[in-house]
């Protein structure tokens, strides 16, 4: 019986929150909530897009017991030859990593990074504090494939139970200091949903 009221309680707020986003000028919100497994993670990041920008589409769910991740690109663009993509994942903490600082999480990322493109990689804090970090990545000359000569605007959110963060990675020659600004906003609006 509580169970049940749980359950309820977490899809009003998810319903509830899509309703706000629509209603404050957003025409879709995208999350991390994964539909193609039955762990259900208690917690993701949600991003509700705004009318002026193009519309998005859920490409690829992927999990694995505590660790998730979604990836979106525009409508129209091809997985395997995109342009833009954004991904939202989480990693539950677990003993060793429960104490581990965002600032220490976005080092894990790069060092991933790192290993597959051992080339030209920069980054930039743009934004931190205890709980999440707001960074630039700008990765030349990684090859053709995923890693090709991108810029990305990442966030990670420390949250109740893991590391929750979103990526958006725009391949050159897209990335203009508006897009650039069109990015940041976007990552900055992610949220936590239960």
């Amino acid at each position: 019986m509580q169970v049940t009221s749980i359950l309820k309680y977490t899809v009003s707020v998810s319903v509830l929150s899509l309703l706000l986003a629509c209603s404050n000028g957003y025409k879709n919100t995208i999350s991390g909530k994964n539909t193609t497994s039955s762990y259900q993670y208690p917690e993701t990041l949600a991003i509700s897009f705004s009318q002026d920008q193009p519309n998005w589409s859920v490409v690829n769910q992927a999990a694995l017991e505590g660790k998730s991740l979604t990836e979106v690109i525009p409508e129209g663009d091809d997985i395997n030859q995109w342009r833009q993509l954004i991904s939202i994942t989480y990693s539950a903490y677990f003993v060793e990593s429960e104490q581990n600082s965002v600032q220490d999480e976005m080092q894990n990322k790069l060092q991933a990074i790192k290993a597959t493109c051992r080339s030209h990689l920069t980054t930039q804090v743009l934004a931190e504090n205890d709980r999440e970090i707001t960074y630039e990545i700008q990765m030349k000359g990684c090859g053709t494939g995923m890693l090709a000569n991108q810029t990305q605007i990442a966030r990670i959110v420390k949250g109740r139970t893991g590391f929750n963060s979103v990526h958006y990675a725009v391949k050159d020659p897209l990335v203009t200091a508006s897009k650039l600004q069109e990015m940041q906003s976007l990552v900055s609006r992610a949220y936590l949903v239960n």
